[in-house]
């Protein structure tokens, strides 16, 4: 497996918001706020897959005391290594760490943030329930989490390559036969079958969709409370396509539908420390 693979796969909550830095943080925002309410000025949160810091700089920007990490030192060292060519100032940049592989740990005591948020980052982690052990611990008792990531069918396009279906695209078979038919990502454009093949394949090695099932078992084995939040998210307004989807809500089954058919997954956890939490 090629590093560049992992490397460009990984955005974080600046994922393509050059222009508007806010945009990959306000619907993790507005899903939290739909969940559990309000959430305080100045609340600690932590951007899980930071990129180079454009999540933590829009956080900043709102008033939250943010920082960030990642398994890469995109913002210094490891800048040749990331898949855009920007570089986070210096207040932003001190606030960003990186984590340990092995054995996996984020570099932060216990409890020590109210929020964790990524997103598009937990369809490329390894060992799922060792990252859901490590948000528990920096996690304040009753903290939460959101994440927001692509399920196995929705979007209907895989986003690393373009191709449709991503719950498919772990066949070397069905890769095979989207390169033939020519689907092409935006950086294969040119690109013969073979080679868009051969890439295909190296980006499905480091990336893919268990079910939610799985998710939500994972993270309650490790003591978090779990569930999926598409419905809360549409029924609050939610940002975006969601703002139509709303007008569903009255209906109550047609707004979870109509979630679960537009929205990539909506994870939220909360750690839980003395029996479930009201």
């Amino acid at each position: 497996m090629k590093l560049e693979s992992l490397i460009a796969s990984q955005a974080g909550l600046g994922k393509a918001e050059g222009t508007d830095p806010e945009g990959g943080v306000r619907p993790l925002l507005a899903l939290l706020q739909a969940c559990q309410g309000p959430i305080r000025p100045g609340a600690a949160i932590l951007d899980f897959g930071c990129g180079v810091g454009h999540g933590v700089s829009a956080l900043l920007g709102l008033g939250y005391d943010a920082q960030g990490t990642d398994i890469y030192e995109y913002w210094g060292r490891d800048a040749p290594l990331y898949w855009e060519n920007s570089s986070p100032p210096p207040e932003v940049a001190g606030r960003l760490s990186v984590s340990t592989l092995k054995p996996y740990r984020l570099p932060y005591p216990d409890a020590t943030f109210d929020h964790v948020l990524s997103v598009e980052v937990l369809e490329h982690v390894d060992d799922r329930q060792a990252v859901f052990a490590e948000i528990r611990r920096v996690l304040k008792p009753g903290g939460t989490s959101a994440h927001i990531y692509p399920g196995r069918w929705v979007p209907l396009m895989e986003g690393h390559i373009n191709v449709p279906f991503p719950v498919l695209c772990r066949y070397p078979a069905w890769l095979k036969a989207m390169a033939f038919l020519g689907f092409r990502g935006d950086r294969q454009r040119g690109m013969d079958r073979r080679s868009v093949l051969a890439a295909n394949r190296e980006q499905m090695q480091i990336t893919s969709y268990p079910t939610r099932r799985q998710m939500l078992r994972w993270a309650r084995e490790e003591g978090l409370e779990a569930r999926f939040a598409e419905a809360d998210y549409v029924a609050r307004g939610g940002t975006g396509w969601a703002r139509l989807y709303g007008i569903l809500s009255p209906l109550g089954w047609a707004a979870t539908i109509a979630a679960r058919l537009v929205l990539e997954n909506m994870l939220v956890l909360r750690r839980v420390d003395h029996g479930a939490l009201p």
